[in-house]
Formats: C-alpha cells, sequence, structure tokens
C-alpha cells in the first residue's frame, strides 16, 4: 500500500498525466462521498470533488511525504475543505436566527430513552435493530449548522478548535453542536428502533 501511495505521490509530483488519471478514477468515489455529506445537491459535490482534484495537482509542491496514509490523508483534507468553503458560502443565503436554531433543536427531540443506543457507531447498531443507513440518512436530516460540525470531528476528525478556525465559531459552540447533533441523532434512531419494534409485535 505504501509503495502505490509514494509512486502515485512522485508520479503527480513530475505532473505525469498517466498518474494524474490513476489517482483521479481511483479516489473519485471516496472524495465525492466525502462532498456529498456538506454539499446541498450533487451537482455542487461534483463540482467540490472537480475542484479538489485541480488544487491537489495544483499543489504537489507544497506536501511533504510523511510516510504511509500522509499523501492520502493531504488529499482528503483538501476535499474536506474544499466542501467546507462552499458551505461557507451557502451560509449566508440559509442564515438562522439563534430563536429559530433552538426552535429546531426542541421541536426535533423525542421523549424517548436513549440509553440503549448512545454508541453511535455502525458496528454496534445491529443490536438495536439499526442499520449503518439508519445513522447516515439521520446525519444527512441534521440541520445544516449541526451536521458540518457533526462530521468534520465524528467522520473528518477535525479538533474543536480547527473546527472553530474553519467556521468563524468559538471552539464551546462546536462543542455545543456536536453535542446537540449526536442528541438529535439518539432520538431520531430511537424514533426509527421504537417503530420496528411495533411492526415485529
Amino acid at each position: 500500500m505504501q509503495e502505490r501511495e509514494y509512486r502515485l505521490y512522485k508520479g503527480c509530483k513530475k505532473y505525469d498525466k498517466s498518474i494524474q488519471k490513476e489517482v483521479f478514477e481511483g479516489f473519485l468515489a471516496s472524495f465525492l462521498a466525502i462532498a456529498e455529506r456538506y454539499s446541498l445537491s450533487q451537482d455542487e459535490a461534483e463540482d467540490v470533488v472537480q475542484e479538489s482534484f485541480i488544487s491537489i495537482f495544483n499543489k504537489i509542491e507544497t506536501f511533504h511525504w510523511q510516510g504511509e496514509g500522509s499523501f492520502i490523508q493531504w488529499m482528503k483534507r483538501i476535499t474536506t475543505n474544499a466542501a467546507i468553503n462552499v458551505y461557507q458560502k451557502q451560509k449566508s443565503k440559509k442564515m438562522v436566527s439563534l430563536e429559530e436554531a433552538n426552535f429546531l433543536v426542541d421541536d426535533c427531540f423525542y421523549d424517548i430513552d436513549t440509553d440503549e443506543i448512545s454508541q453511535l457507531k455502525p458496528e454496534h447498531l445491529s443490536s438495536v435493530d439499526i442499520r449503518e443507513d439508519d445513522l447516515l440518512q439521520c446525519v444527512h436530516a441534521l440541520p445544516e449548522h449541526f451536521k458540518i460540525v457533526f462530521n468534520m470531528y465524528v467522520i473528518d476528525e477535525y479538533s474543536h478548535k480547527e473546527i472553530a478556525q474553519e467556521l468563524g465559531i468559538s471552539e464551546k459552540t462546536s462543542t455545543t453542536r456536536l453535542f446537540r447533533a449526536r442528541k438529535l441523532i439518539q432520538n431520531e434512531l430511537a424514533v426509527i428502533m421504537k417503530k420496528r419494534m411495533v411492526v415485529y409485535e
């Protein structure tokens, strides 16, 4: 794996068209999956990926090899940042007041015990008849300001400090939004579980 990754990096650094094509074809699907988590439409996600590959190939001189996984992680971070930049541009068109945001949160909460599904990891979901696609559906349905923090922290492994810098919010706000996103997801999963239990009875 490391030999292939290093070969791709060196080929890109030499602006080898055949290697660039191999990188594009090899990582298109995974980068598109990243972009889709932040984008409002398929077209927007595809534009993000296109922009990301252009940045990867144009900025290759700024990358410094640090061992296995470093080149792939660098490319993923570029893609994530490109998606976040698009989100930030769209945010001004969809600004929600603090009062409206709190209403959205309160309106989404259910009076259901969620202790059984407090661990939001796919490998734990089968025991309560919750599938991974249920989790992804719940994440996608989050209010935008919660979803982006959840994606950045849980999936793309940004720190709260990095999230705060990227989104122009405080670390406390990032932490709060992550907490509320988790609670919303837990409650939505509990609803799904309860409905399936009723069906099975």
